[in-house]
């Protein structure tokens, strides 16, 4: 018997001296969340000890500082993974900065500094720029962000009122924070909600659901529990087996 559907998460907004950050998901397998900064604004240099973080630009940019190491600059598309250890902080550009972070479920591991020690350890992996991979579908493409041992995070954009199949997935957990408005996804064999945009919406392993463009196509972010192949997915109607 499949799992209900989670209801929609009220996304909890944290107000930072830099801007705020916006959750989107919290759960035991991964955190998602909106970071927003001002413009010309900086965060704290600070660094986690366990958490591993994956980071991809959606508008804006901003400089990328590594302790010890070369500036990064970040712009729209540019995708990275911060690894646990690494002393860091951003500097956004004169546009603000408007990233998505996933990361593994340590949302309290952070140490913060005032100011930038006169010496600090750090490990050998530190920053790593990762490729986005795109994938086409029958229905539009998918944009995989990131593909770590613990989660993994993609964009979804689907085609003017195009559907996917209608699928579940025996263990992957999976949210989708909707990004653009007229979405549909159907739940089960009949009910269809229509999620208003930045609305979060996290699906248990077993239930049975169908993502549909709008009159304009559609945007959509999700995360999931890590599926190292991908291949975590029963189809139950699918109206584009022979375009695969």
């Amino acid at each position: 018997m499949p799992k209900p559907l989670y209801p929609p998460m009220p996304l909890r907004r944290s107000e930072k001296a830099w801007g705020h950050e916006q959750f989107i998901a919290v759960e035991p397998e991964y955190i998602a969340k909106i970071v927003v900064m001002r413009p010309s604004t900086e965060m704290h240099w600070h660094t986690h000890t366990v958490r591993h973080e994956s980071l991809y630009c959606a508008m804006g940019g901003a400089r990328l500082e590594v302790f010890g190491r070369p500036g990064l600059e970040v712009g729209p598309g540019t995708a990275l993974s911060i690894f646990p250890g690494a002393l860091h902080r951003f500097h956004a550009g004169p546009e603000g900065l408007r990233l998505f972070e996933v990361s593994t479920p340590h949302p309290d591991d952070v140490v913060r500094y005032e100011h930038a020690p006169d010496a600090a350890t750090q490990p050998e992996r530190t920053v790593e720029e990762l490729h986005v991979e795109t994938t086409e579908k029958p229905w539009g493409r998918e944009m995989r962000i990131a593909a770590t041992p613990w989660y993994t995070a993609k964009m979804v954009f689907l085609d003017r009122e195009k559907s996917t199949s209608r699928h579940y997935h025996v263990q992957r957990k999976e949210t989708l924070f909707f990004l653009t408005p007229n979405c549909s996804l159907q739940v089960g064999g009949g009910e269809v909600l229509q999620p208003a945009p930045e609305e979060s919406i996290t699906i248990q392993p077993g239930q049975e659901h169908r993502l549909t463009g709008g009159p304009n196509g559609g945007r959509v972010f999700e995360v999931s529990v890590h599926d190292p192949d991908q291949t975590d997915v029963v189809r139950t109607s699918d109206p584009w087996r022979s375009a695969r």
